[in-house]
């Protein structure tokens, strides 16, 4: 059971999971401490957090593991204030955290943001000798840049003696939360003078962060630079340098870049955000025609594709083709949100 589990949650299969539930109380397996561990943490992979709030309740004994599964579904959905309520209730029962805790505490401080829980976490970790662990530093560093405090992020990091990836990719991270740019890129070339190689995510953080910024040229060269030592873009690369083609005179690079998806087959692997931001890209290029021509060619249209599509022809004051994607989206499946009838509103608006 425990191991099916395990997958169910992995894979977010929750009605596969609500059977082997109930297989379990069948066999008499729901009084077993670390088996209901294993379905809080299911339920809260798969987002059902109520259902796992509600299972750690009824535990005539609450461990640690099943309050760190809770927890761990609170941060991955958002709950930040949430987790931070779970770590206190633990503390009240004379649980005290572990690492994969702080790791959740540490991430629910920059979801409320609240730098007054992630100093006392911060306090705890080095009183038990925890700050230095390359995963925990790391999202101090980012907790700290989350909340704004960049003299504390940077300290953290240069009192970590041997900093590798993971370490080096949240400084980087941190600078572009503050959006400090280009310390983020002299960031870059220190952590390979000193001997550790940018991988993807380090590129990616990279190019979103300057996309983001407006500083579109800049982008385009640090996605031409990281295809130049040989690493492979993955779905993030893609839209992030999307997103930095956003007019006709970037239109040819984009162009290219959606020949290097489709050369990979990327868009049946990570096809729903790509193919949103390739009408997007399409949209903002004023290639209406082309942007149709794109969502048709995708495997799965979703809300975030239409909607992108939506907004294209919102900007331009076409009405009618707009209704006309929302009656197609229905068609299939999709329901419109808040967002699709604010583009329609738009559309509208500028048709008079």
């Amino acid at each position: 059971f425990v191991c099916i589990l395990k997958v169910c949650g992995q894979l977010r299969l929750i009605e596969r999971g609500l059977s082997i539930h109930t297989e379990i109380v069948q066999n008499g397996f729901d009084k077993d401490s670390y088996v209901e561990s294993c379905l809080i943490d299911m339920y809260a992979k798969c987002g059902f957090l109520v259902e796992a709030q509600d299972l750690l309740n009824e535990l005539q004994v609450q461990s640690l593991i099943s309050w760190t599964a809770l927890m761990g579904g609170y941060v991955e959905y958002g709950y930040g204030k949430e987790a931070l309520a779970c770590i206190s209730e633990m503390r009240l029962q004379g649980l005290f955290p572990n690492s994969i805790t702080f790791m959740y505490a540490l991430k629910a401080c920059m979801i409320v943001p609240s730098i007054k829980d992630g100093q006392e976490f911060h306090m705890d970790l080095v009183k038990i000798g925890f700050e230095k662990d390359s995963f925990i530093s790391s999202a101090l560093v980012e907790m700290y840049a989350k909340c704004g405090y960049l003299m504390e992020f940077q300290k953290v990091f240069v009192e970590v003696p041997r900093r590798d990836i993971v370490l080096w990719n949240a400084l980087i991270v941190g600078y572009i939360e503050c959006k400090l740019h280009e310390e983020a890129l002299r960031s870059l070339k220190q952590m390979q003078i000193e001997g550790v190689e940018a991988d993807v995510a380090s590129w990616n953080t990279l190019f979103l962060g300057f996309s983001e910024h407006g500083d579109y040229d800049k982008a385009h060269e640090l996605y031409a630079r990281m295809l130049d030592q040989a690493l492979l873009p993955d779905s993030t690369s893609f839209v992030g340098v999307l997103k930095a083609c956003g007019n006709k005179a970037t239109l040819r690079l984009g162009r290219i870049i959606h020949a290097q998806i489709n050369g990979i087959n990327e868009l049946d692997s990570g096809g729903l955000i790509i193919g949103a931001a390739l009408v997007d890209m399409y949209c903002k290029c004023s290639m209406l025609l082309k942007a149709r021509e794109t969502i048709k060619e995708l495997h799965i249209r979703d809300v975030v594709s239409w909607n992108a599509l939506i907004d294209g022809y919102a900007e331009q004051g076409q009405c009618h083709e707009a209704l006309d994607c929302v009656r197609l989206m229905k068609m299939e499946g999709a329901s419109p949100n808040a967002i699709t009838f604010t583009c329609i509103l738009k559309a509208c608006a500028k048709t008079g």
